[in-house]
């Protein structure tokens, strides 16, 4: 009950399969001889410790040899497959504090100065993560360009949904999106245990958080390659064009009260939606 098994009509099918994630896992099995167990450590050692030991009872049961096949293994420099949830960290973190200090600094200018000055520091994070991880620790390596882009996009989609909290209720929305990100999004982003494996109700809202993305965005430009990460940048995407139509409609607002009160100019941007 914990697998849908489905058929591939030959061997090198099971592997694409599961080298792009469309499968965690397969079994390779001739009508004789042993059988050839297929996974992917790259997608996780949850998942592929899980699919090992079902399969492995498998060929156990029709008394058959089992052999592994890793078809994407993790690296020497990654042996836990940590790193892509520590990227996401890398990410999070600066950008909630981050957020702060850009509120504390804009707070008496038009939101879209917050706005340019956010996507600034967010490439800046994106490209620190990256340089961080890649070259001074060779934990992910391979997929710079591909790992900047992601980067850049994740840490603006923090920051822009940080700001858009603290537009609509001032610097205590900082709390909503660390309640969101931090205690939440990190607890179910996939990065130590497979989205599969979580509960009901988590397992279906995991992979449409963008802590979650990330992570899994991060794992397919670097060691996944063959699997699309158009769901993880979709999702990125939404948060991301919700949270600049949450700052656009607050800056309606505010431009509406300011062609009331001009002298008011500053006093009106301080003040939350």
């Amino acid at each position: 009950g914990g697998f849908r098994v489905v058929a591939e009509p030959s061997g090198q099918a099971v592997a694409d399969s599961v080298r792009a994630q469309s499968a965690a896992g397969g079994l390779v099995a001739a009508p004789a001889g042993p059988v050839t167990i297929v996974t992917a450590g790259a997608a996780g050692t949850s998942q592929q410790q899980a699919v090992t030991s079902a399969l492995t009872a498998v060929a156990t049961a029709a008394h058959r040899q089992a052999r592994p096949l890793d078809v994407a293994p993790l690296p020497a420099s990654d042996r836990v497959g940590l790193s892509v949830f520590v990227f996401e960290i890398g990410l999070l973190v600066p950008s909630v504090i981050g957020g702060i200090g850009l509120f504390l600094a804009g707070r008496r200018f038009r939101i879209w100065w917050r706005i340019a000055a956010a996507a600034l520091y967010a490439a800046l994070v994106g490209c620190a993560a990256v340089l961080v991880l890649d070259v001074v620790y060779g934990a992910l390596t391979g997929a710079g360009a591909a790992l900047i882009g992601v980067g850049v996009l994740g840490a603006l989609t923090f920051v822009a949904f940080v700001a858009a909290c603290q537009a609509v209720v001032g610097l205590p929305g900082t709390g909503l999106a660390a309640l969101t990100f931090v205690f939440v999004g990190n607890a179910v982003s996939g990065g130590t245990l497979p989205f599969a494996f979580l509960p009901d109700g988590f397992r279906q809202v995991a992979p449409w958080l963008p802590n979650g993305a990330i992570v899994s965005a991060a794992r397919d430009v670097v060691y996944l390659p063959d699997a699309s990460p158009g769901h993880p940048l979709l999702v990125l995407g939404i948060w991301l064009a919700g949270s600049l139509a949450v700052l656009f409609s607050v800056d309606l607002i505010h431009m509406a009260e300011r062609r009331h009160a001009p002298e008011r100019e500053a006093e009106i941007y301080a003040t939350p939606g």
